[in-house]
């Protein structure tokens, strides 16, 4: 009986021991996880300026070209359309 016992308390042991190293290992995991998570939040937040920089400077070149093709297309209709605008 008592070499049972002792069995059983030295298996006791070693499935103690693996689930210590599981759960270290566990929290290693998700430390590894922030981690990351932060690193990427981080590296989005350097890029947001870039890419906002990126799409006003879009913006204003798709407006100084709008404009300027507006201004072509109204000197162009005074000078060779001056009439009312009709409807085939």
């Amino acid at each position: 009986v008592l070499y049972f016992e002792a069995t059983i308390l030295n298996e006791k042991h070693i499935m103690e021991k693996r689930i210590a190293y599981m759960r270290m290992a566990f929290d290693q995991q998700q430390q590894d996880l922030v981690d990351v998570a932060s690193k990427s939040l981080a590296y989005r937040q350097d890029i947001i300026p870039t890419c906002q920089e990126g799409q006003c400077q879009r913006v204003i070149f798709i407006q100084r070209s709008v404009l300027s093709k507006a201004r072509k297309c109204s000197e162009r209709s005074v000078r060779y359309y001056p009439g009312p605008c009709t409807r085939p």
